[in-house]
């Protein structure tokens, strides 16, 4: 009768587990992802405006990665802005902001803004965001 007693918890317990959908069994962890959060001008003295581009990685909390913005113009030209990743909390690693300077390197116009997140860890890059660079 005792080991009858033993094996009734296990069971119910097994049991609860199946009803309600859960599993004991170990998640995947979501696969990390790229977004392009911010891309505004910015003043920065009289007569000089940078463009300023943010983003996020989702999915991974490091330092030291290397994230780069590259700006797509309409006629295939690429402008690419570089900086450093570091933990923002949450599983989360903050990229930016970065900047340059904005009708002069890069000139006025429409852009497609996409980031990309490399480090020893992993590799992701970002949809591609639409944004207008006016003065």
């Amino acid at each position: 009768m005792r080991s009858s007693a033993r094996v009734r918890p296990i069971i119910v317990g097994t049991a609860a587990l199946w009803l309600c959908g859960c599993s004991t069994a170990p998640q995947a962890p979501a696969s990390p992802s790229a977004e392009v959060t911010a891309v505004h001008l910015e003043q920065v003295q009289p007569g000089f405006v940078d463009a300023v581009a943010e983003g996020l990685v989702h999915g991974v909390a490091e330092s030291g990665g290397k994230c780069r913005f590259t700006f797509w113009a309409e006629n295939g030209a690429a402008s690419r802005l570089t900086g450093t990743g570091t933990p923002a909390g949450s599983g989360t690693t903050r990229c930016g902001p970065v900047s340059e300077r904005a009708g002069w390197i890069l000139p006025y116009g429409r852009y497609e803004v996409e980031l990309r997140y490399e480090s020893a860890a992993i590799s992701v890059k970002s949809e591609r965001f639409v944004v207008e660079l006016q003065p």
